[in-house]
Formats: structure tokens, C-alpha cells, sequence
């Protein structure tokens, strides 16, 4: 442990697991970082703690964790080949612009139901993308000066508005033609929430799904400048998919180990979420220092998945490093690019094992990144790990 002032950084991993599991009801998200989240979803599961927190978690876990990852992995599948078609031979542009762009479309899908081609799907995504970029740039609520004090706060009162009475009004359609399974409002709608409370938990999915596009973004950056990953990568999905040509589909996910991996190897090293706080509620000892109410506490996957104990030559690339051989001989929280607990990100068992591996598949299949000349990466590390200026890139066709 390091102590920084009122800032408690943490980084073995025995300790992470104590904030994030054994003692979770000792840390709660700092109160700042909650009204934030608040000003868009309300008390919902990002910005909710306590009984509330758990009670939610009660009704989402089964959609999120059992009933969404098998009956969403044939729609993921078919936008796969959405962002594929999507691309062009000599394309230069942004991947993380391009990666952003897709899985907002992507998500509005797998959230609503609504097609990405279709008038009402890009409308939403619009929607959607305008009310996150007002919330993100207005004053962040760190101190006590009012909300609407801030010349961006009225822009996001009337996209938030906006966004509402769209939500809303599928919502409402959805209900008057009966729930089904094809996406997740459909597994919302019998499950006794209220639709300000479906609504609340369909954005707080969208906003979490970010870390989606970031991690795609930064496994395309890495192969970029990999080749032997990126051919052992390439052969894999060859292959699976006869050659590239068919669009991989859910009966693949087990044969596409390699390409998971490769993702999974992305988030250690460039973790979206590179940093979790959180507000010690009660005394904690750690080993012999005490933790004092109050205070916070700082985890931080990007400093944890490098420490050399538990990741041998941590700044090389290497997907090999989870095997299931390898991965039991190291202890559970030297990785926890999702966080863990019961605040652990709803879509862990949706994203690393399905997501991922069809969308890399889908694209990779065809496909090829190339740094643009000249390009130099800059990191930003705010909420999420994003590159400064994007990511520029060559889109070359595989031969």
C-alpha cells in the first residue's frame, strides 16, 4: 500500500480482492463519481449502493450473466458483419472514432431491438452519443458547487430530455407488443421494474459498454504493430471461417480461443477502466496499516498487470498468458480489467466471451489495421484509457 495524502493506492492482489469482494460493504464509489453517473441514470446501478444496489443486481445478474450471452451472441454475430461491410480497401481514418461509432450502433440493437440501418436506430444512437458527450463535458461535480451552474448544463438537460421521451416511447411500444428475449429490454420488460427504472439500467448498460469499443480500439493498436500475434490470430479465424469468407457465428465462440486471448491480453495492458476508487464506510486494516473511514482508496489495473510477480516480462504482449494453465497459477485479482464483487461490470460474461471474439473474428476475418505514417500515440487517462488524439490507421484487405 501507498499513501498519497487522503488517497490509499492499493495494489496486490489479495488486497484488491478484499475492497472489491471480502469487505466490499467497507468501499463504496466515492460520491462524486456517483453524482456524476446520477445525472443521467439516476440511482441506478452505477450510481446506487447498499440495499438498493443489491436489489438491482438481484433482477439484472440473471439477464446479464445466464439469459443475454447465448441469446444475444447470434445478433453480435450479425453486426460483426455489419462493421466488417462497414470498412474499405486504402480506408484511411480514427479506429477509436470507428470502433465508437459501430458499437453504439451495435448496442442500440443488442439494448433496444432497433436495426443500425433503420431511421429510429440512428436516431437513438444519436441520442444516446449526444447525451453522454453533454454529461462528459460539463462541470464534473467534484466540489459543491451547484449543477446548473456551467454553461454545457442546459445542452445536456434537453439532450438528457430528449433521450428520455425516445426510451420512453419504445419502452412503451415494447410492452404493448408483448416482451421477447431478442434483446435486453425485452428481458427487462416482465421483469417488474418500472420503465424509469428499465430506462435507467438500459443507459447504465449502454455507458459501461464503452469500455467495449476502447478495448477493441486498443487490440487492433496492439496487432497493428504485432505481426506474429496477428497471424497466429489470423490463422485461427482462417481456420474456423473456411478462409475469412463466412461470418463467424456463435457455435464458434470455442474454437476462437487464440483471438479471446487477445483480447483478454489488450485489457491487461491497456485496461479501459485503468483505475477504480472507492470510499472506505469503515475502518480497514491492511496488513499493518489501517485504512481510516473516509478516506479513499485507489486500485489500479494498469500498475497490477504489470507488477513482475505475477506477469513475467509484464510489458510484452503475450495471449499465451491465459491459458487455463497459466491463468490458475496466478492469484484472481492480478487481473480484474471488469473490476470484481458485487459491483463487477455487468457485462463480464457477455463481453471477453462473446463479444470480442465474434467482432475481432468478423473484422480480422477480412481485414488488416496499419498505423498510419507518421502517427504517434498519446494516452489519455481520464475515466477511461483512450487515446489522446485517436488512433489513425490504414485499412488494408488480407490477401
Amino acid at each position: 500500500m501507498v499513501r498519497v495524502g487522503k488517497y490509499h493506492f492499493l495494489f496486490h492482489p489479495d488486497q484488491v480482492e478484499e475492497v472489491l469482494e471480502t469487505h466490499a460493504d467497507r468501499f463504496e464509489r466515492v460520491a462524486s463519481e456517483r453524482r456524476v453517473s446520477g445525472r443521467l441514470v439516476d440511482d441506478a446501478l452505477f450510481a446506487s449502493e447498499g440495499e438498493r444496489h443489491a436489489g438491482q443486481r438481484e433482477v439484472m445478474e440473471p439477464v446479464m450473466y445466464r439469459h443475454a450471452p447465448e441469446a444475444l451472441a447470434g445478433v453480435v454475430a450479425q453486426l460483426g458483419g455489419w462493421m466488417r461491410d462497414s470498412l474499405s480497401e486504402g480506408q484511411t481514418m480514427d479506429l477509436f472514432q470507428w470502433t465508437e461509432s459501430t458499437t453504439t450502433t451495435e448496442m442500440v440493437q443488442l439494448l433496444f431491438g432497433l436495426e443500425p440501418a433503420d431511421p429510429g436506430g440512428r436516431r437513438m444512437a444519436g441520442l444516446i452519443r449526444e447525451a453522454i458527450y453533454a454529461m462528459d463535458h460539463i462541470f464534473l461535480g467534484f466540489s459543491r458547487i451547484p449543477d446548473h451552474v456551467g454553461p454545457l448544463m442546459s445542452r445536456f438537460r434537453r439532450a438528457r430530455a430528449e433521450l428520455d421521451r425516445a426510451i420512453a416511447a419504445v419502452i412503451s411500444e415494447r410492452r404493448e407488443a408483448g416482451s421477447g428475449d431478442g434483446d435486453i429490454l425485452g428481458m427487462l420488460a416482465g421483469s417488474g421494474l418500472s420503465e424509469v427504472e428499465i430506462r435507467n439500467e438500459l443507459v447504465t448498460l449502454f455507458r459501461g459498454h464503452q469500455a467495449v469499443s476502447t478495448g477493441l480500439t486498443w487490440t487492433f493498436y496492439q496487432l497493428a504493430s504485432l505481426p506474429e500475434v496477428e497471424s497466429r490470430m489470423h490463422a485461427e479465424i482462417d481456420a474456423v471461417t473456411g478462409g475469412g469468407e463466412r461470418l463467424p457465428g456463435p457455435e464458434d465462440l470455442d474454437r476462437l480461443d487464440y483471438t479471446r486471448r487477445t483480447f483478454q491480453e489488450s485489457l491487461r495492458l491497456m485496461p479501459p477502466a485503468w483505475v477504480l476508487a472507492r470510499l472506505c464506510v469503515q475502518d480497514h486494516t491492511v496488513g499493518q496499516y489501517v485504512v481510516p473511514k473516509g478516506a479513499q482508496v485507489l486500485l489500479t489495473e494498469w500498475v497490477t498487470h504489470r507488477d513482475e510477480r505475477w506477469w513475467a516480462d509484464p510489458s510484452r504482449f503475450d495471449p499465451d498468458r491465459f491459458t487455463p494453465e497459466i491463468e490458475s497459477k496466478r492469484p484472481r485479482y492480478a487481473y480484474f480489467p471488469q473490476g470484481g464483487g458485487p459491483k463487477m461490470c455487468m457485462g463480464k460474461h457477455l463481453v471477453v466471451p462473446v463479444e470480442a471474439p465474434l467482432l475481432l473474428a468478423a473484422v480480422a476475418g477480412r481485414w488488416r489495421m496499419r498505423l498510419a505514417p507518421g502517427f504517434e500515440m498519446e494516452l489519455a487517462p481520464k475515466a477511461t484509457l483512450k487515446p489522446k488524439h485517436g488512433i489513425r490507421v490504414v485499412v488494408e484487405r488480407r490477401a
